[in-house]
């Protein structure tokens, strides 16, 4: 893990913890949680989750153990922060992808009686998206966000996932919003509602952080629907991103007299 000097002297100055832990594994994302919330006597609490960095697999965690494990809060609020990028190029090596599996806690096993939707969050790294799709061989729908950001990297996913798209009907296809994370959350579960009493459901988000935010709070809340992640791990090399400016915020609360999940 590489983390900046003045980054590192920042974190030391206001007495933070820093930990270097694997990036695949969900446990180290336990144990933190389970120390803190073991040791807290507060019945309601809210905390800030930077995931600028984090893989799909912290931030999982970080939902899966808040909807499992209560402890004594009554209310758990998080509030999800993302930092956006400035355009980079995507990379041009052909890394091979080490995991393609359900993300732990977002996974509900039984055996498929209904066929396949395997909706897929674009991103612009080569082999993911059309892996999956091959992999599930089932109707494929896909979403990539808006240009708000920069139109490059519209262009590059267009580009990236060319022969994907060639294939896939105009109707499956959706561009969300990426500066809306509500209406966007609100899309996807749109479409997951109508489509879970015909299809087995599964969310393979390969693009942007946020979408697998929303995709994973969708799984907590029609819990039939498995995440799944498609990742090259430490087999590729880092992405030098630099902050393009603008954050996202968004909040989710976990009630656990009624037991159920709000944003």
């Amino acid at each position: 893990m590489y983390i900046e000097l003045k980054t590192m002297f920042f974190l030391k100055k206001n007495n933070c913890t820093i930990k270097l832990a694997d990036g695949n594994d969900s446990n180290v994302i336990h144990d933190i949680l389970d120390t803190f919330a073991l040791n807290c006597s507060l019945e309601s609490i809210r905390i800030l989750i930077d995931y600028s960095s984090m893989t799909r697999v912290w931030y999982g965690e970080i939902l899966s153990y808040f909807r499992d494990t209560p402890h004594n809060f009554t209310e758990v609020e998080i509030t999800f922060a993302y930092s956006f990028a400035k355009f980079v190029s995507p990379p041009s090596e052909n890394y091979r992808n080490l995991y393609v599996s359900p993300i732990d806690g977002f996974s509900y096993f039984s055996i498929p009686d209904k066929p396949t939707a395997v909706l897929i969050g674009l991103g612009y790294e080569k082999n993911k998206a059309f892996g999956l799709s091959e992999y599930f061989d089932g109707e494929t729908f896909v979403f990539y966000n808006d240009d708000a950001i920069d139109n490059r990297f519209n262009t590059s996913i267009e580009t990236i996932n060319q022969s994907l798209l060639e294939v896939i009907a105009e109707e499956n296809k959706f561009s969300f919003p990426i500066y809306d994370l509500e209406f966007s959350e609100r899309q996807l579960l749109s479409l997951c509602s109508y489509l879970q009493n015909e299809y087995r459901i599964i969310i393979a988000p390969t693009g942007p952080k946020p979408f697998t935010l929303i995709s994973l709070i969708i799984s907590l809340k029609i819990r039939e629907i498995d995440v799944w992640r498609i990742s090259q791990g430490d087999n590729r090399k880092a992405i030098p991103f630099q902050a393009e400016g603008k954050l996202s915020l968004y909040k989710v609360k976990f009630v656990y007299h009624e037991r159920n999940l709000q944003e």
